[in-house]
């Protein structure tokens, strides 16, 4: 039985309540826990454990976090580049939680979407965003298997009208190979840059992640039950069939 949650278009319906005033989250989300294990701060999914180094429920410019069901969201205040009149402003940070399996569970793959928005007022001006993620086997993190990939940015980065446009930023890892077989317990990093400049007076861009319009931050780990194997069932039923023999001999 496969429990896939994958990351769709309606994700934020289910997740939060924006708006420019403030942020009410639904649907049962829940802090980490940074009190129980000295030093790290853990969420508990369904069927996955998040854990970050850390005594309170915020990663850096990331903000603070929350677990819902087996997705990690982090509500991102200050995370912002900005640009007045004349001059380049740029921010970067990079977070790392780790993601456990719970028993009877494999991970499949991790899905990242993430969005942002920006304004530019004035010829001279201009934006950026890039960034990128990566996953590794935690337990084994000099010779295990990792994979790091750039973050698919979309959205028209060049409109210069003194309005708020959006961006989104997205990758998705397959974790189903061979090569990551047995491995449950994995590390998730998440990079990103942001990039505002300006050349003369009057001149605006600033370009920022945050809770607009539905703009999140949101990983998706997929779960798939591990299933008994049949000859473990076979074994077993042999196994009561020699004891009722035995018992009939010793009648």
């Amino acid at each position: 039985m496969k429990n896939n949650k994958f990351l769709g278009p309606s994700f934020k319906q289910i997740l939060l309540i924006t708006s420019s005033f403030g942020i009410s989250s639904v649907c049962n989300a829940a802090l980490f826990d940074c009190v129980s294990e000295a030093g790290y701060c853990i969420g508990e999914g369904d069927t996955v454990t998040f854990k970050f180094a850390g005594t309170s429920s915020s990663i850096g410019l990331f903000g603070t976090v929350e677990v819902i069901g087996d997705s990690i969201v982090s509500f991102p205040t200050d995370f912002r580049a900005e640009s007045l009149g004349g001059g380049a402003d740029s921010v970067n940070d990079n977070g790392v939680v780790q993601v456990i399996a719970k028993s009877g569970y494999q991970i499949d793959g991790v899905n990242i979407l993430e969005r942002g928005d920006y304004l530019m007022t004035g010829a001279g001006s201009s934006v950026d965003v890039d960034g990128w993620s990566d996953v590794w086997d935690w337990n084994d993190i000099f010779s295990g298997p990792s994979v790091q990939q750039n973050l698919d940015i979309t959205g028209d980065l060049t409109i210069i009208d003194s309005n708020t446009h959006t961006w989104q930023g997205s990758t998705s890892f397959d974790l189903t190979g061979s090569t990551w077989d047995g491995i449950n317990h994995i590390g998730l990093g998440l990079q990103n840059n942001l990039y505002a400049a300006t050349t003369t007076e009057g001149e605006v861009a600033w370009i920022e992640k945050k809770l607009a319009g539905g703009g999140i931050d949101l990983s998706v780990i997929t779960t798939t039950v591990v299933p008994v194997p049949g000859a473990v069932w076979l074994f077993g039923s042999g196994l009561l069939g020699l004891v009722g023999v035995v018992r009939r001999k010793k009648g």
